[in-house]
């Protein structure tokens, strides 16, 4: 045996298959098998009640055809029918290009998922050690000719935005709250603190 096909049958043992793998090319010939190994590692790709075991030629390629469509496109692997139809009469050796292939697939897909979830976690690290976006104070500065608060600039907040809508609605023309009035949060802001949790 080859060192590949050695290091595949290991891979498979690690699969709970529903049925004991005696003969791989007759295992695998009707891609219930097969769909079940996907299922093993990405149970939201495949639905196992669409997969019939069989032992006519028609419905092993049905279930090979379904798994292509279905499964495997997801995984970027496409079987051509020449091969389906060598999986389904148990061509010797043609179950395990196959296996071959969807094993370097599922651990491509895997390493993915992996990077992935590890860019998450390090952009919220990021985000943590980071604190606030924002200092103290910025976005607020005294209004030209204002009593030195900080207070909001007209606009900045897009204060005006929909005042067209809104007809004898009052908006103030100077809009600011003083830290006074914002209570907690403000005196907390006043303080060079950023309120963010």
């Amino acid at each position: 045996k080859a060192p590949s096909l050695v290091s595949l049958y290991r891979w498979l043992d690690t699969v709970p298959l529903s049925r004991p793998r005696r003969n791989i090319a007759r295992d695998f010939s009707d891609g219930v098998l097969a769909a079940e190994v996907v299922k093993f590692f990405f149970p939201s790709l495949v639905e196992l009640h669409g997969f019939v075991p069989a032992s006519s030629t028609a419905q092993k390629v049905a279930n090979w055809g379904h798994l292509n469509r279905k499964v495997l496109a997801k995984l970027n692997l496409r079987v051509p029918e020449e091969t389906i139809l060598e999986l389904a009469r148990g061509r010797a050796g043609a179950a395990e290009r196959l296996l071959l292939l969807l094993r370097d697939r599922i651990q491509e897909r895997q390493r993915e998922r992996k990077g992935r979830a590890g860019q998450v976690r390090e952009s919220l690290r990021n985000s943590r050690e980071l604190g606030c976006a924002r200092k103290a104070g910025e976005g607020l500065g005294p209004r030209p000719g204002g009593t030195g608060h900080r207070e909001w600039e007209k606009g900045t907040f897009l204060w005006n935005i929909g005042q067209e809508f809104l007809t004898g609605v009052g908006f103030p023309a100077n809009p600011w709250i003083p830290g006074n009035v914002q209570g907690l949060a403000g005196s907390i802001w006043d303080g060079g603190k950023c309120p963010c949790p």
